[in-house]
C-alpha cells in the first residue's frame, strides 16, 4: 500500500473499530482486503501496540513485584478434611480421603451390623463397609433420614487406608484446611474420653477446635473389632 502512513491518517487511531469489521464496515478498503486482519493499516496498528513505551508507573509496579521476597509455604503445613460428628468437629488427611457421597443407603448384614458395623453401602457400584466412627469415639451417633434393616444417611465420607476404602456418617462437610502443624495441640478430653489412640492433637478454625482422626489406626481398630 502507497503511502502507509498517509492512510493510517486519513482513516484515523482504530479504524477497524469505527469503520471496519468491528464497526459500521464502511471503509472502502474492505472491498480489496474482505477482513481488517488482512489490511496493513490493522497490521501497522499492531505493530505500533506492541513496539509502544511501557508506562513508568507500571515499570515500578514489575519491579517492586519482582523484587519481593517470595512467601514460601511452610512445609509444616498439613491439608485435612474436616468434618462434624454431634457436636465434635473431626478431620483426616486429605491422603485418606477419596469422596463426599449424598443420601445413600446403608444395608444391614444379618450376624455381623453391631455398634461399629452399620452395615454395607453401593459406591459406585463397589460395596463398602459402612463404619460409625462415632462408636470409636463415643460420641452421639449420626442419625438416619430413615430407619429400618437399610438406613438412609444423608452424608457419607469414603475414606482409604492400606488400600481399602470404607465409609463413615457425618453430620455436616466443611471442606478442605490447611493446617499448620506447628500450631497442633494435644486433643482435648472430650474427644480423648474412649480412645486417645484415635486422636492426638487439635488445630482451630474460626471458633472451632478440629481433632485430627489416625485413620491408620482407626483401620487397625476396625479390623480388631470386626472379626470376619
Amino acid at each position: 500500500m502507497a503511502n502507509l502512513e498517509k492512510v493510517i491518517s486519513d482513516k484515523g487511531p482504530k479504524c477497524w473499530n469505527r469503520i471496519g469489521i468491528y464497526g459500521d464496515n464502511s471503509c472502502d478498503l474492505l472491498v480489496s482486503y474482505d477482513h481488517c486482519k488482512n489490511c496493513p493499516v490493522y497490521t501497522e496498528g499492531g505493530r505500533k501496540l506492541f513496539k509502544r513505551d511501557i508506562p513508568e508507573e507500571l515499570i515500578d509496579e514489575w519491579t517492586e513485584q519482582i523484587s519481593s521476597p517470595k512467601e514460601i509455604e511452610s512445609e509444616s503445613k498439613e491439608s485435612l478434611i474436616v468434618f462434624r460428628i454431634a457436636d465434635e468437629w473431626l478431620a483426616v488427611k486429605t491422603v485418606s480421603f477419596k469422596e463426599a457421597v449424598d443420601s445413600k443407603f446403608v444395608h444391614y448384614v444379618p450376624g455381623r451390623t453391631n455398634d461399629y458395623l452399620l452395615g454395607l453401602t453401593n459406591v459406585n457400584g463397589e460395596l463398602l463397609l459402612c463404619i460409625s466412627l462415632s462408636a470409636f469415639l463415643s460420641l452421639n451417633r449420626v442419625k438416619p433420614l430413615e430407619n429400618g434393616d437399610s438406613k438412609k444417611y444423608k452424608l457419607l465420607l469414603v475414606l482409604e487406608t492400606s488400600g481399602d476404602s470404607f465409609v463413615i456418617p457425618v453430620d455436616e462437610h466443611y471442606g478442605v484446611f490447611k493446617s499448620d502443624t506447628q500450631h497442633y495441640t494435644k486433643a482435648p478430653a472430650t474427644i480423648t474420653k474412649s480412645d486417645s489412640t484415635l486422636t492426638s492433637n487439635t488445630f482451630e478454625i474460626e471458633d472451632k477446635t478440629v481433632s485430627i482422626i489416625d485413620t491408620n489406626r482407626l483401620y487397625d481398630m476396625i479390623n480388631s473389632k470386626l472379626k470376619w
